[in-house]
């Protein structure tokens, strides 16, 4: 099943193609928000934004990517998120990104500080899709 999205969005899609022989594993799609500072991207779970297409397609194992919460290195909890503890929502608080292929063990993770001016660079040069290879060098690189 896919359902429709504007194709003039500024999104970046991240799919593994990493000694398969099949398709490229999609992973995840990411599209820009108008929300400034920390989180100027947000994943669309569950589904892959195909450059050049209208519509978006269901991923078949949308756990491939998921988004922790930190505070210092402890992982927070979505309750403690709901019951905000020490003002977790007010910015004391960073957010990880993790990005995994479904068919091998390539995967990926980064602070949303470190990814997203990654996807902000891809967005600029009007890349819509890349690998999760070639961001898993990007971020070596830093």
């Amino acid at each position: 099943m896919a359902t429709g999205f504007d194709p003039k969005s500024i999104y970046v899609s991240i799919y593994c193609d990493d000694n398969h022989t099949e398709e490229p594993w999609m992973i995840a799609t990411f599209f820009h928000t108008d929300e400034a500072g920390r989180h100027p991207w947000a994943q669309h779970h569950g589904s892959y934004a195909k450059p050049g297409t209208e519509l978006l397609q269901k991923i078949s194992a949308p756990i491939a990517s998921s988004t922790t919460f930190l505070a210092g290195d402890d992982v927070v909890t979505k309750e403690d998120l709901d019951r905000d503890i020490d003002g977790l929502s007010r910015g004391n608080s960073r957010t990880r990104v993790s990005l995994k292929c479904g068919r091998c063990p390539t995967s990926v993770a980064a602070r949303t500080e470190t990814i997203f001016p990654i996807f902000d660079k891809l967005a600029e040069a009007g890349v819509r899709e890349v690998s999760i290879t070639a961001i898993a060098a990007r971020l070596r690189r830093k």
